[in-house]
Protein backbone atom coordinates (compact mmCIF):
# COMPACT_ATOMS: atom_id res chain seq x y z
CA UNK A 1 0.00 0.00 0.00
CA UNK A 2 1.33 3.25 -0.73
CA UNK A 3 0.69 6.68 0.57
CA UNK A 4 1.15 10.22 -0.84
CA UNK A 5 2.32 13.02 2.41
CA UNK A 6 1.98 16.72 1.65
CA UNK A 7 4.49 18.84 3.37
CA UNK A 8 3.05 20.69 6.10
CA UNK A 9 1.98 24.74 4.61
CA UNK A 10 4.58 26.25 6.99
CA UNK A 11 7.39 24.00 5.38
CA UNK A 12 6.59 24.98 1.82
CA UNK A 13 7.45 28.84 1.82
CA UNK A 14 10.62 27.88 3.53
CA UNK A 15 13.90 28.89 1.73
CA UNK A 16 15.05 25.88 -0.14
CA UNK A 17 17.66 24.96 2.83
CA UNK A 18 15.25 25.20 5.48
CA UNK A 19 13.03 23.28 3.61
CA UNK A 20 15.18 20.64 2.55
CA UNK A 21 15.94 20.29 6.36
CA UNK A 22 12.65 20.11 7.06
CA UNK A 23 12.05 16.95 4.53
CA UNK A 24 15.25 15.12 5.96
CA UNK A 25 13.54 15.61 9.28
CA UNK A 26 10.26 14.43 8.06
CA UNK A 27 11.70 11.11 6.36
CA UNK A 28 13.74 10.48 9.53
CA UNK A 29 10.84 11.02 11.92
CA UNK A 30 8.26 9.05 9.36
CA UNK A 31 10.21 6.19 9.66
CA UNK A 32 11.14 5.95 13.63
CA UNK A 33 7.35 5.93 14.32
CA UNK A 34 7.01 2.96 11.60
CA UNK A 35 9.79 1.73 13.58
CA UNK A 36 8.27 2.05 17.00
CA UNK A 37 5.63 0.12 16.17
CA UNK A 38 7.81 -2.44 14.08
CA UNK A 39 6.34 -1.32 10.61
CA UNK A 40 8.34 -1.63 7.52
CA UNK A 41 8.40 1.33 5.31
CA UNK A 42 10.08 2.67 2.24
CA UNK A 43 9.98 6.41 1.50
CA UNK A 44 10.77 8.25 -1.83
CA UNK A 45 10.26 11.90 -2.39
CA UNK A 46 10.48 15.17 -4.53
CA UNK A 47 10.09 18.58 -3.46
CA UNK A 48 7.16 19.09 -2.23
CA UNK A 49 5.86 15.43 -1.31
CA UNK A 50 6.72 12.22 0.01
CA UNK A 51 5.56 8.88 -0.84
CA UNK A 52 5.38 5.93 1.67
CA UNK A 53 5.11 2.56 0.97
CA UNK A 54 4.17 -0.42 2.94
CA UNK A 55 3.77 -3.91 3.03
CA UNK A 56 0.02 -4.59 1.90
CA UNK A 57 -0.66 -7.50 4.76
CA UNK A 58 -0.30 -4.27 7.14
CA UNK A 59 -3.27 -2.57 9.06
CA UNK A 60 -4.20 0.49 6.75
CA UNK A 61 -6.38 2.14 9.97
CA UNK A 62 -3.48 1.85 12.08
CA UNK A 63 -1.19 3.03 9.23
CA UNK A 64 -2.87 6.57 8.94
CA UNK A 65 -4.08 6.90 12.85
CA UNK A 66 0.20 6.69 12.96
CA UNK A 67 0.98 9.77 9.99
CA UNK A 68 -1.97 11.46 11.80
CA UNK A 69 0.07 11.93 14.55
CA UNK A 70 3.46 12.95 12.75
CA UNK A 71 3.85 16.80 12.78
CA UNK A 72 5.13 18.53 9.19
CA UNK A 73 2.21 16.54 7.11
CA UNK A 74 -0.44 18.94 5.53
CA UNK A 75 -2.45 16.02 4.53
CA UNK A 76 -2.07 12.74 3.14
CA UNK A 77 -3.99 9.58 1.29
CA UNK A 78 -3.62 6.12 0.74
CA UNK A 79 -3.21 5.96 -3.34
CA UNK A 80 -3.19 3.69 -6.31
CA UNK A 81 -0.87 4.22 -9.14
CA UNK A 82 -0.67 3.53 -12.74
CA UNK A 83 2.40 3.90 -15.04
CA UNK A 84 1.34 4.94 -18.40
CA UNK A 85 3.43 3.49 -21.15
CA UNK A 86 5.10 5.72 -23.74
CA UNK A 87 2.68 5.16 -26.59
CA UNK A 88 0.01 6.57 -24.39
CA UNK A 89 2.38 9.42 -23.15
CA UNK A 90 2.79 9.96 -27.07
CA UNK A 91 -0.30 12.02 -27.32
CA UNK A 92 -1.76 13.98 -25.20
CA UNK A 93 -6.07 12.77 -26.24
CA UNK A 94 -4.19 9.05 -25.64
CA UNK A 95 -3.37 10.67 -22.27
CA UNK A 96 -6.95 12.23 -21.45
CA UNK A 97 -8.94 9.31 -22.38
CA UNK A 98 -6.35 6.40 -20.60
CA UNK A 99 -6.73 8.93 -17.23
CA UNK A 100 -10.26 9.13 -17.64
CA UNK A 101 -10.67 5.27 -18.18
CA UNK A 102 -8.53 4.59 -14.52
CA UNK A 103 -10.78 7.21 -13.21
CA UNK A 104 -14.04 5.87 -14.28
CA UNK A 105 -12.90 2.47 -13.11
CA UNK A 106 -12.57 4.15 -9.30
CA UNK A 107 -14.95 6.37 -9.25
CA UNK A 108 -18.11 5.96 -11.39
CA UNK A 109 -19.79 3.68 -8.74
CA UNK A 110 -18.94 6.55 -6.14
CA UNK A 111 -20.96 9.23 -7.89
CA UNK A 112 -24.02 7.46 -8.97
CA UNK A 113 -26.94 9.72 -7.58
CA UNK A 114 -24.11 12.28 -6.01
CA UNK A 115 -22.70 15.57 -7.20
CA UNK A 116 -18.80 15.35 -7.82
CA UNK A 117 -16.00 17.74 -8.94
CA UNK A 118 -12.56 16.64 -10.35
CA UNK A 119 -9.29 17.89 -9.14
CA UNK A 120 -6.13 17.08 -10.95
CA UNK A 121 -2.65 18.16 -9.23
CA UNK A 122 0.16 17.98 -12.44
CA UNK A 123 4.00 18.20 -12.24
CA UNK A 124 6.41 18.00 -15.16
CA UNK A 125 6.09 18.88 -18.52
CA UNK A 126 2.79 18.26 -20.64
CA UNK A 127 1.73 19.99 -23.51
CA UNK A 128 -1.54 20.60 -21.90
CA UNK A 129 -3.03 22.45 -18.80
CA UNK A 130 -4.40 20.73 -15.88
CA UNK A 131 -7.86 22.39 -16.13
CA UNK A 132 -7.95 20.99 -19.81
CA UNK A 133 -7.26 17.55 -18.30
CA UNK A 134 -9.93 17.95 -15.24
CA UNK A 135 -12.45 19.21 -17.80
CA UNK A 136 -12.21 15.97 -19.64
CA UNK A 137 -12.38 13.67 -17.08
CA UNK A 138 -15.38 15.37 -15.68
CA UNK A 139 -16.82 15.44 -18.73
CA UNK A 140 -16.31 11.63 -19.09
CA UNK A 141 -17.44 10.77 -15.69
CA UNK A 142 -20.55 13.39 -16.36
CA UNK A 143 -21.33 10.98 -19.35
CA UNK A 144 -21.28 7.66 -18.19
CA UNK A 145 -21.98 7.78 -14.34
CA UNK A 146 -25.87 7.33 -13.75
CA UNK A 147 -27.71 10.38 -12.38
CA UNK A 148 -24.68 12.57 -11.52
CA UNK A 149 -23.86 16.54 -11.47
CA UNK A 150 -21.48 18.59 -11.22
CA UNK A 151 -20.99 20.89 -8.25
CA UNK A 152 -17.62 22.91 -8.21
CA UNK A 153 -17.97 24.01 -4.38
CA UNK A 154 -20.26 22.04 -2.63
CA UNK A 155 -19.67 18.39 -3.91
CA UNK A 156 -20.72 15.34 -2.77
CA UNK A 157 -17.77 13.49 -3.64
CA UNK A 158 -14.20 15.04 -4.64
CA UNK A 159 -12.25 13.00 -7.45
CA UNK A 160 -8.95 13.63 -6.34
CA UNK A 161 -5.76 12.88 -8.69
CA UNK A 162 -2.03 13.92 -8.90
CA UNK A 163 0.05 13.25 -12.66
CA UNK A 164 3.68 13.45 -12.17
CA UNK A 165 5.33 12.88 -15.15
CA UNK A 166 4.02 9.57 -16.48
CA UNK A 167 2.61 8.24 -13.19
CA UNK A 168 -0.94 8.54 -12.67
CA UNK A 169 -2.14 8.65 -8.76
CA UNK A 170 -5.20 7.98 -7.37
CA UNK A 171 -5.97 9.73 -3.58
CA UNK A 172 -8.62 7.26 -2.29
CA UNK A 173 -9.42 9.46 0.87
CA UNK A 174 -7.65 13.07 1.53
CA UNK A 175 -6.98 13.24 5.41
CA UNK A 176 -5.58 16.28 7.51
CA UNK A 177 -2.41 15.96 8.89
CA UNK A 178 -1.10 17.43 12.35
CA UNK A 179 1.12 20.24 10.11
CA UNK A 180 3.62 22.97 11.18
CA UNK A 181 6.94 21.05 11.81
CA UNK A 182 8.58 17.96 12.08
CA UNK A 183 9.71 17.04 15.74
CA UNK A 184 13.34 18.28 16.03
CA UNK A 185 13.20 21.33 13.90
CA UNK A 186 13.06 23.20 16.86
CA UNK A 187 14.86 22.88 20.38
CA UNK A 188 14.33 21.04 23.96
CA UNK A 189 11.74 22.91 25.95
CA UNK A 190 10.84 21.97 29.76
CA UNK A 191 6.93 21.47 29.63
CA UNK A 192 5.35 21.22 33.47
CA UNK A 193 2.87 18.73 33.25
CA UNK A 194 0.03 17.96 36.09
CA UNK A 195 -1.89 15.76 34.53
CA UNK A 196 -4.63 17.68 34.03
CA UNK A 197 -5.95 19.02 30.48
CA UNK A 198 -4.43 22.18 30.31
CA UNK A 199 -0.63 20.18 30.92
CA UNK A 200 -1.11 17.78 28.06
CA UNK A 201 -2.56 20.50 25.20
CA UNK A 202 0.20 22.96 25.74
CA UNK A 203 3.18 20.23 25.95
CA UNK A 204 1.06 18.99 22.59
CA UNK A 205 0.95 22.24 21.00
CA UNK A 206 4.61 22.80 21.14
CA UNK A 207 5.52 19.26 19.79
CA UNK A 208 3.70 20.10 16.68
CA UNK A 209 5.98 23.20 16.74
CA UNK A 210 8.95 21.18 16.36
CA UNK A 211 10.14 21.19 19.65
CA UNK A 212 11.92 18.46 21.88
CA UNK A 213 9.26 18.39 24.94
CA UNK A 214 10.84 16.81 28.38
CA UNK A 215 8.21 16.91 31.07
CA UNK A 216 8.75 18.33 34.47
CA UNK A 217 6.24 17.25 37.64
CA UNK A 218 6.10 17.98 40.64
CA UNK A 219 4.70 15.45 43.29
CA UNK A 220 1.94 16.55 45.86
CA UNK A 221 0.43 13.14 46.41
CA UNK A 222 2.62 10.14 45.97
CA UNK A 223 3.00 7.15 43.68
CA UNK A 224 -0.58 7.22 42.47
CA UNK A 225 -0.83 10.44 41.09
CA UNK A 226 2.82 9.84 39.84
CA UNK A 227 1.50 6.97 37.91
CA UNK A 228 -1.10 8.81 36.49
CA UNK A 229 0.93 11.43 35.17
CA UNK A 230 3.71 9.22 33.76
CA UNK A 231 1.15 7.40 31.62
CA UNK A 232 0.05 10.87 29.74
CA UNK A 233 3.76 11.63 29.11
CA UNK A 234 4.48 8.20 27.82
CA UNK A 235 1.12 8.95 25.53
CA UNK A 236 2.19 12.28 24.29
CA UNK A 237 6.01 10.84 23.26
CA UNK A 238 4.52 7.29 21.97
CA UNK A 239 1.73 8.63 20.01
CA UNK A 240 3.51 12.07 18.67
CA UNK A 241 6.91 12.30 19.78
CA UNK A 242 8.76 9.13 18.97
CA UNK A 243 11.65 11.02 17.11
CA UNK A 244 12.97 12.64 20.70
CA UNK A 245 14.41 9.02 21.71
CA UNK A 246 15.63 10.73 24.81
CA UNK A 247 12.34 12.56 26.31
CA UNK A 248 12.96 12.68 29.85
CA UNK A 249 10.41 12.41 32.38
CA UNK A 250 11.96 14.53 35.90
CA UNK A 251 9.55 14.00 38.89
CA UNK A 252 10.23 16.58 41.97
CA UNK A 253 9.00 15.97 45.55
CA UNK A 254 6.60 18.59 46.39
CA UNK A 255 4.64 17.26 49.03
CA UNK A 256 6.82 18.79 52.07
CA UNK A 257 6.87 22.02 50.11
CA UNK A 258 2.91 21.84 49.82
CA UNK A 259 2.86 21.59 53.59
CA UNK A 260 5.27 24.46 54.32
CA UNK A 261 3.27 26.72 52.04
CA UNK A 262 -0.46 25.81 54.18
CA UNK A 263 0.96 26.14 56.93
CA UNK A 264 2.93 29.13 56.86
CA UNK A 265 1.35 31.01 53.49
CA UNK A 266 -1.97 32.98 53.77
CA UNK A 267 -4.69 30.96 52.29
CA UNK A 268 -5.30 33.85 49.69
CA UNK A 269 -1.80 33.78 48.55
CA UNK A 270 -1.22 29.72 48.79
CA UNK A 271 -1.87 29.12 45.25
CA UNK A 272 0.15 32.09 43.79
CA UNK A 273 3.01 31.03 46.05
CA UNK A 274 2.60 27.52 44.92
CA UNK A 275 3.31 28.29 41.49
CA UNK A 276 6.28 30.29 41.72
CA UNK A 277 7.72 27.46 44.04
CA UNK A 278 7.14 25.44 40.81
CA UNK A 279 8.28 27.97 39.05
CA UNK A 280 11.97 28.85 40.52
CA UNK A 281 12.73 25.16 40.41
CA UNK A 282 11.57 24.36 36.85
CA UNK A 283 13.53 27.71 35.46
CA UNK A 284 16.79 26.24 37.78
CA UNK A 285 16.66 22.81 35.57
CA UNK A 286 15.57 25.02 32.55
CA UNK A 287 18.72 27.76 32.62
CA UNK A 288 20.82 24.24 32.27
CA UNK A 289 19.31 22.43 29.40
CA UNK A 290 16.56 24.07 28.23
CA UNK A 291 15.68 26.85 26.01
CA UNK A 292 12.51 27.32 28.23
CA UNK A 293 9.21 26.57 30.27
CA UNK A 294 6.21 25.76 29.09
CA UNK A 295 2.73 26.00 31.23
CA UNK A 296 -0.82 25.52 30.49
CA UNK A 297 -1.86 28.94 32.03
CA UNK A 298 -5.17 30.61 30.22
CA UNK A 299 -5.89 34.50 30.72
CA UNK A 300 -8.73 34.43 33.73
CA UNK A 301 -9.47 30.60 33.48
CA UNK A 302 -8.88 30.63 37.03
CA UNK A 303 -8.34 33.75 39.55
CA UNK A 304 -4.97 32.44 40.00
CA UNK A 305 -4.52 33.13 36.42
CA UNK A 306 -5.18 36.89 36.14
CA UNK A 307 -2.88 38.76 34.00
CA UNK A 308 -1.87 40.63 37.46
CA UNK A 309 -1.41 37.36 38.92
CA UNK A 310 0.21 36.09 35.53
CA UNK A 311 3.47 38.64 36.23
CA UNK A 312 3.58 38.02 39.51
CA UNK A 313 4.18 34.53 38.88
CA UNK A 314 6.87 34.98 36.06
CA UNK A 315 8.61 37.39 38.26
CA UNK A 316 10.01 33.75 40.04
CA UNK A 317 11.54 32.79 36.47
CA UNK A 318 14.54 33.60 35.21
CA UNK A 319 14.01 30.83 31.93
CA UNK A 320 11.54 32.28 29.44
CA UNK A 321 7.80 30.71 29.99
CA UNK A 322 6.18 30.05 27.22
CA UNK A 323 2.02 29.95 27.58
CA UNK A 324 0.72 28.38 24.25
CA UNK A 325 -2.78 28.21 25.67
CA UNK A 326 -3.28 31.88 27.02
CA UNK A 327 -5.60 33.08 24.53
CA UNK A 328 -7.70 29.84 24.31
CA UNK A 329 -11.11 29.15 26.50
CA UNK A 330 -11.72 25.87 28.56
CA UNK A 331 -14.07 24.19 26.09
CA UNK A 332 -11.68 24.45 23.30
CA UNK A 333 -8.75 23.11 25.36
CA UNK A 334 -10.54 19.79 26.54
CA UNK A 335 -12.07 19.57 22.35
CA UNK A 336 -8.38 19.47 21.73
CA UNK A 337 -7.55 17.01 24.52
CA UNK A 338 -10.14 14.05 23.24
CA UNK A 339 -8.61 15.14 19.69
CA UNK A 340 -5.17 14.22 21.32
CA UNK A 341 -6.40 11.39 23.25
CA UNK A 342 -5.13 12.56 27.27
CA UNK A 343 -8.89 13.48 27.90
CA UNK A 344 -10.23 10.57 30.05
CA UNK A 345 -6.82 10.52 31.95
CA UNK A 346 -7.28 14.50 32.73
CA UNK A 347 -10.55 14.37 34.01
CA UNK A 348 -9.24 11.94 36.45
CA UNK A 349 -6.64 13.26 37.66
CA UNK A 350 -6.87 15.43 40.51
CA UNK A 351 -6.17 19.52 40.97
CA UNK A 352 -4.49 21.25 43.63
CA UNK A 353 -7.36 23.75 44.06
CA UNK A 354 -8.35 22.62 47.21
CA UNK A 355 -4.80 24.62 48.77
CA UNK A 356 -6.56 27.92 47.45
CA UNK A 357 -9.28 29.51 50.36
CA UNK A 358 -13.18 30.06 48.73
CA UNK A 359 -11.53 33.82 48.14
CA UNK A 360 -8.21 33.84 46.06
CA UNK A 361 -6.16 36.84 45.61
CA UNK A 362 -7.24 37.98 41.84
CA UNK A 363 -4.61 40.85 41.78
CA UNK A 364 -1.66 39.65 43.93
CA UNK A 365 1.17 42.46 44.29
CA UNK A 366 4.53 41.23 43.95
CA UNK A 367 5.98 42.91 47.11
CA UNK A 368 2.97 41.04 49.28
CA UNK A 369 3.53 37.47 48.34
CA UNK A 370 7.72 37.79 48.51
CA UNK A 371 6.68 39.28 52.09
CA UNK A 372 4.90 36.15 52.07
CA UNK A 373 7.39 33.92 51.11
CA UNK A 374 9.71 35.15 53.31
CA UNK A 375 8.00 32.46 56.24
CA UNK A 376 8.61 29.54 54.06
CA UNK A 377 11.15 27.10 55.81
CA UNK A 378 14.56 27.99 54.22
CA UNK A 379 16.34 25.41 51.37
CA UNK A 380 13.12 23.78 51.15
CA UNK A 381 13.01 24.32 47.09
CA UNK A 382 16.37 23.21 46.84
CA UNK A 383 16.02 19.96 48.42
CA UNK A 384 13.26 19.34 46.64
CA UNK A 385 15.61 20.18 43.60
CA UNK A 386 18.54 17.85 44.14
CA UNK A 387 15.84 15.51 45.28
CA UNK A 388 14.49 15.23 41.89
CA UNK A 389 14.15 11.88 39.77
CA UNK A 390 15.06 11.75 35.88
CA UNK A 391 13.60 8.77 33.72
CA UNK A 392 13.85 8.35 30.66
CA UNK A 393 10.05 8.32 28.87
CA UNK A 394 10.75 5.51 26.27
CA UNK A 395 12.33 3.60 29.23
CA UNK A 396 9.17 3.70 31.66
CA UNK A 397 7.30 0.40 32.49
CA UNK A 398 3.75 0.44 33.85
CA UNK A 399 2.08 -1.67 36.36
CA UNK A 400 -0.65 -2.18 37.72
CA UNK A 401 0.26 -2.80 41.56
CA UNK A 402 0.43 0.93 42.55
CA UNK A 403 -3.69 1.23 40.42
CA UNK A 404 -4.74 -0.94 43.21
CA UNK A 405 -8.10 0.87 44.19
CA UNK A 406 -9.10 1.89 48.49
CA UNK A 407 -12.29 0.44 49.54
CA UNK A 408 -14.82 2.91 49.58
CA UNK A 409 -18.02 2.72 52.02
CA UNK A 410 -20.82 5.00 52.70
CA UNK A 411 -21.52 4.58 56.12
CA UNK A 412 -19.36 5.13 58.93
CA UNK A 413 -19.73 1.63 61.63
CA UNK A 414 -17.18 0.98 64.04
CA UNK A 415 -14.23 2.77 62.29
CA UNK A 416 -12.93 6.25 62.76
CA UNK A 417 -13.06 8.96 60.30
CA UNK A 418 -10.34 11.13 59.70
CA UNK A 419 -11.61 14.51 58.59
CA UNK A 420 -9.17 15.86 56.09
CA UNK A 421 -10.52 19.32 55.08
CA UNK A 422 -9.31 22.33 56.66
CA UNK A 423 -10.19 24.11 59.07
CA UNK A 424 -12.52 26.60 57.92
CA UNK A 425 -14.15 24.10 55.65
CA UNK A 426 -14.73 21.98 58.76
CA UNK A 427 -16.14 24.99 60.91
CA UNK A 428 -18.33 26.28 57.82
CA UNK A 429 -19.42 22.30 56.73
CA UNK A 430 -19.06 20.28 59.74
CA UNK A 431 -19.92 16.53 59.80
CA UNK A 432 -23.37 14.95 61.15
CA UNK A 433 -23.94 14.86 64.26
CA UNK A 434 -23.67 10.74 64.27
CA UNK A 435 -20.01 10.78 62.52
CA UNK A 436 -18.37 13.83 65.32
CA UNK A 437 -18.67 11.26 68.20
CA UNK A 438 -16.53 9.10 66.22
CA UNK A 439 -14.07 11.68 63.97
CA UNK A 440 -10.77 13.33 64.28
CA UNK A 441 -9.15 16.06 62.37
CA UNK A 442 -6.05 16.28 60.32
CA UNK A 443 -5.87 18.17 57.78
CA UNK A 444 -4.44 16.76 54.23
CA UNK A 445 -1.21 17.94 54.67
CA UNK A 446 -0.15 16.82 58.02
CA UNK A 447 -2.28 13.27 57.74
CA UNK A 448 0.78 12.04 55.51
CA UNK A 449 3.31 12.90 58.06
CA UNK A 450 1.19 11.85 61.31
CA UNK A 451 -1.04 8.80 60.46
CA UNK A 452 1.74 6.26 61.88
CA UNK A 453 1.39 7.89 65.10
CA UNK A 454 -2.07 6.48 65.08
CA UNK A 455 -3.20 3.49 66.93
CA UNK A 456 -2.74 1.04 64.30
CA UNK A 457 -5.29 -1.46 65.58
CA UNK A 458 -8.20 0.65 64.91
CA UNK A 459 -9.68 1.41 61.30
CA UNK A 460 -9.92 4.58 59.82
CA UNK A 461 -12.48 6.16 57.16
CA UNK A 462 -10.32 8.87 55.10
CA UNK A 463 -12.97 11.98 54.24
CA UNK A 464 -13.31 15.52 52.05
CA UNK A 465 -15.70 16.93 50.62
CA UNK A 466 -13.80 15.99 47.32
CA UNK A 467 -13.43 12.18 47.88
CA UNK A 468 -10.24 12.68 44.93
CA UNK A 469 -8.41 14.48 47.44
CA UNK A 470 -9.10 11.33 50.25
CA UNK A 471 -8.77 8.18 47.12
CA UNK A 472 -5.17 10.12 46.52
CA UNK A 473 -3.84 10.61 50.18
CA UNK A 474 -5.51 6.37 50.99
CA UNK A 475 -3.24 5.35 47.91
CA UNK A 476 -0.30 6.96 49.59
CA UNK A 477 -0.78 5.47 52.83
CA UNK A 478 -1.42 2.17 51.29
CA UNK A 479 2.30 2.63 49.39
CA UNK A 480 3.53 3.04 53.07
CA UNK A 481 1.87 -0.59 53.68
CA UNK A 482 -1.15 0.78 55.66
CA UNK A 483 -3.85 -1.45 55.94
CA UNK A 484 -6.00 -0.72 57.78
CA UNK A 485 -7.58 2.79 55.66
CA UNK A 486 -10.92 3.08 53.75
CA UNK A 487 -12.66 6.24 51.96
CA UNK A 488 -15.81 7.31 53.18
CA UNK A 489 -17.51 8.29 50.07
CA UNK A 490 -21.33 9.35 51.42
Amino acid sequence: MKYLIKLGSEVTIKSDAVRKNCIKLLKKNILNHLDFYQIDGILKWDWDRIVLEVPDQEDQAKIISIIKNISGIEYFSPIIDYELSEEIMSEDTKIFNEISRIAGEYFEAQIENKSFVVRIHRVWRHNFKSTDLERYVGWKLFENAKNTSVSLHNPDVSVQMDLRDNIICILTEKIKGTSWYPVGFQSNLLSLISGWFDSSVSSHSLIKRGCKIDYLFFNLWGDAHELGVKQMSYHLWSHFSIPYKRAKFISVPFDEVLWDIIKNIPSRFRAIVLKRCMLKVASQISMQYYCGVIKGDSVGQVSSQTLQNLKVVDEASEAMVLRPLVGMNKNDIMDIAREIGTYDAAAAMPEYCWVVSQRPETKAQLQDILDAEENLSKDILEKAHWNRLIQRVSDMLFSDDKTSSIPEIQQAWDEIIIDLREEERVKKSPLTQKWIEGSVWIPFYEINHTFAKLDQDKQYLLYCDKWVLSHLHGLYLKEKWFTNIKVLRP
